[in-house]
């Protein structure tokens, strides 16, 4: 089944990223961290739909101290990194961005990715198709 999984945030700092990621920790988690990048997501993003959690990413960097919006507005990278899980159905999958949260989002400077995983083949088939 097609289906929204979760929102990554990436980030790329050159100095400061320790900080930046002390602040966010309070509604976020490091997924996955080195010297001068680092992936996270929001606390508890699974159960929450799409826009949400777009909205939810949105107000905790509007909700940073100063001095770590200046941390965050250095940073040389700020992606979504939005996962899709396709599948065989339904045949077409929206997950749609309202005008309110693509505002909220160009606020935060902030690039769209898109990751979507393919659908698992099944057990009895092998990589183009084969049976074993």
């Amino acid at each position: 089944m097609t289906a929204f999984l979760n929102v990554d945030l990436e980030i790329r700092l050159r100095r400061g990223l320790d900080e930046l990621l002390k602040h966010l920790g309070k509604r976020m988690f490091v997924l996955h961290q080195e010297e001068q990048w680092a992936r996270l997501e929001l606390n508890g993003s699974g159960k929450l739909p799409f826009d949400k959690t777009l909205q939810t990413i949105a107000k905790t960097i509007h909700l940073l101290p100063p001095e770590a919006k200046l941390l965050w507005d250095n940073c040389s990278l700020r992606r979504l990194d939005i996962g899709i899980q396709a599948g065989a159905q339904p045949r077409a999958a929206q997950f749609n961005i309202s005008q309110k949260i693509a505002a909220q989002l160009l606020s935060i400077q902030v690039e769209i990715g898109l990751t979507i995983y393919a659908p698992d083949a099944p057990a009895d088939q092998s990589i183009g198709g084969r049976k074993s």
